[in-house]
């Protein structure tokens, strides 16, 4: 039977939900959004309709996976999820022959603010916590093996691969200025860009990275012979055996940012225009003038560095008649003395310090007015993943249609 731990752990890296694209993705795209619409394109708070714009909080939850299906029982009746055969019932596996990934990305805002300064110049104040986590490069045999809990015998007796599997995780806190400016105001033409430049304290990260890894399984909980590179580290700030984490992390303080711009197209602008107190050819800034606009942005431009934990280890070498189910090290002590007592495994020296680049984003924005107030938006993310690098988190790649 598994335990509950162990269902709530299954859960949380395969649950296959996802609830949005972007921060509060349809709204962001508005000209009402005021400085909800920075994080998606600085350039959106530059003729907002409001004068001033005032956010106390928000908080956006992404997780994602393409391993495991969720049945929608348990989120109707949460006591599920306590059912000893919660995997069984519950959870389905597509057999296919994809590489595994997950995501998982949280942001909480903080006191944030917009001020319209005159009709052609808007800045800007937000404050957010965010965490991402990222596992990329699973292979299917691994990943049945591991959620079989290495019972499966399905692959018994046969050399199996993994070519490169990255498992990142960090969390920050950013505190940024924006700025924006309309470039052009010539009656059917309008433009506008902007920047957001963030200040980026770093609160923990801790990476894995396996490479090469060659594993022959001969039964169960069982390796008969392993051969990989591994990379397993963290900030100075945890502990990886036993876990532990301290607050704040021991970053070194970095700058960050964000860029975009957004043209609109604006057919019947004159029917925008009105006269009052002696006043001729004024614009209606509380109306939307456009017929579509497209916007484009890169966001999350930037890395913070850390300081290395202690227990950061990078190894590369040979196991033999390797018992995984005892293989559990209570401190990195022990986690020395069993890689080296099993091979010819070389430790490696791990730098004191490493950085872990932001989840940087292109993203591409469309709206089309339909009739009156009713749009429909396009919003298509490109995520970076660097795949060259080290340590790097990323987003996800994607396309949201936003009726509003």
């Amino acid at each position: 039977m598994k335990t509950i731990t162990t269902r709530l752990c299954i859960l949380f890296l395969f649950l296959s939900l996802t609830s949005s694209a972007q921060d509060f993705m349809g709204f962001s795209m508005s000209n009402f959004s005021g400085i909800t619409g920075a994080y998606l394109n600085p350039a959106s708070t530059a003729d907002s309709r409001a004068i001033v714009d005032i956010e106390l909080g928000g908080v956006d939850f992404n997780l994602s996976n393409n391993y495991l299906n969720l049945n929608k029982e348990p989120l109707r009746h949460p006591l599920n999820f306590l059912d000893s055969n919660f995997q069984k019932q519950f959870l389905r596996e597509p057999i296919n022959g994809n590489t595994k990934n997950m995501f998982l990305g949280v942001s909480v805002h903080g006191p944030s603010f917009m001020i319209r300064l005159n009709p052609k110049n808007s800045i800007g104040f937000t404050s957010r916590v965010r965490t991402y986590v990222n596992m990329d490069g699973l292979e299917p045999a691994l990943a049945r093996q591991l959620y079989k809990g290495l019972k499966d015998t399905a692959d018994a007796f046969q050399v199996l691969d993994n070519k490169k599997l990255n498992i990142e995780a960090m969390s920050w806190a950013e505190y940024g200025i924006t700025y924006s400016h309309v470039f052009m105001d010539k009656g059917k033409h309008f433009l506008k860009a902007g920047a957001t430049v963030k200040l980026l304290q770093g609160l923990g990260a801790t990476y894995l990275t396996i490479s090469d890894l060659h594993y022959h399984v001969t039964g169960k909980d069982t390796n008969a012979y392993v051969s990989a590179k591994a990379s397993l580290g963290a900030s100075s700030n945890m502990s990886l055996f036993p876990f532990k984490y301290t607050y704040p992390g021991m970053s070194i303080l970095g700058l960050g940012g964000d860029i975009g711009a957004i043209y609109e197209y604006r057919p019947d602008y004159e029917k925008f225009k009105y006269d009052m107190d002696g006043q001729t050819n004024l614009d209606m800034r509380w109306m939307n003038k456009y017929k579509f606009k497209v916007g484009l942005s890169v966001l999350d431009i930037g890395r913070i560095k850390y300081n290395s934990s202690t227990d950061s280890r990078s190894y590369a070498g040979d196991i033999n008649i390797w018992t995984v189910a005892k293989a559990q090290p209570k401190n990195v002590a022990a986690l020395d003395s069993m890689m080296t007592a099993k091979t010819a495994a070389l430790r490696t020296p791990v730098s004191n310090t490493f950085s872990m680049s932001l989840p940087t984003t292109i993203s591409l924005q469309a709206d089309y007015q339909i009739y009156r107030i009713c749009y429909v938006g396009l919003i298509a993310n490109y995520a970076f993943q660097f795949k060259g690098a080290t340590n790097a988190i990323h987003e996800l790649s994607r396309v949201a249609i936003v009726p509003r």
